[in-house]
C-alpha cells in the first residue's frame, strides 16, 4: 500500500506575474528564509512558466511550486505545497510533542501562503 501524499493548491485571481513575491512574503512570514532554500528553479525544462522552491523542515523537504503563467487552466492552482508526507503523517514522529510542533508549523506555513496569496475557497 504506498503512502498517502498531502497537497495544498492555492487557487487565486491575482495577476501570475505577483505569485513568485507573494510566495516569497508567505515564506518570510511563515518563518522560512527563502534565500538560503534550494535556487527557485524550473521544474521542467519544457516549461518556461513553472518553477519550484525546495524548502527544509526537520527532517525533510517539502517544495513550493508555482505557475508565472498566463493561460493556466482554472481547475489548476496558480501554486501548491507539496512532498508534506513525513511532516503531517504521525508515523514519522518520534512523540506527540515533536508531531504536534511540526503540525503548527506546517499550517501555519498554508495559513501565511493562503493570506499572501489572497487564496480562493474554490477554483476560480
Amino acid at each position: 500500500m504506498a503512502d498517502t501524499t498531502y497537497v495544498a493548491g492555492f487557487y487565486t485571481s491575482i495577476p501570475t506575474t505577483d505569485i513568485p513575491e507573494r510566495l516569497v512574503r508567505g515564506l518570510d512570514r511563515a518563518g522560512y528564509n527563502v534565500q538560503a532554500t534550494e535556487p527557485n528553479e524550473p521544474i521542467d525544462p519544457s516549461s518556461s512558466d513553472e518553477y519550484e522552491f525546495k524548502i527544509p523542515l526537520d527532517h525533510s523537504v517539502f517544495r513550493v511550486a508555482y505557475t508565472t503563467g498566463e493561460d493556466r487552466n482554472p481547475g489548476e492552482p496558480a501554486a501548491r505545497l507539496s512532498s508534506l508526507n513525513h511532516n503531517v503523517n504521525p508515523k514519522w514522529s518520534d512523540d506527540a510533542e515533536t508531531y504536534q510542533r511540526r503540525m503548527d508549523d506546517v499550517l501555519q506555513l498554508i495559513c501565511r501562503l493562503a493570506m499572501a496569496l489572497e487564496a480562493e475557497s474554490t477554483p476560480p
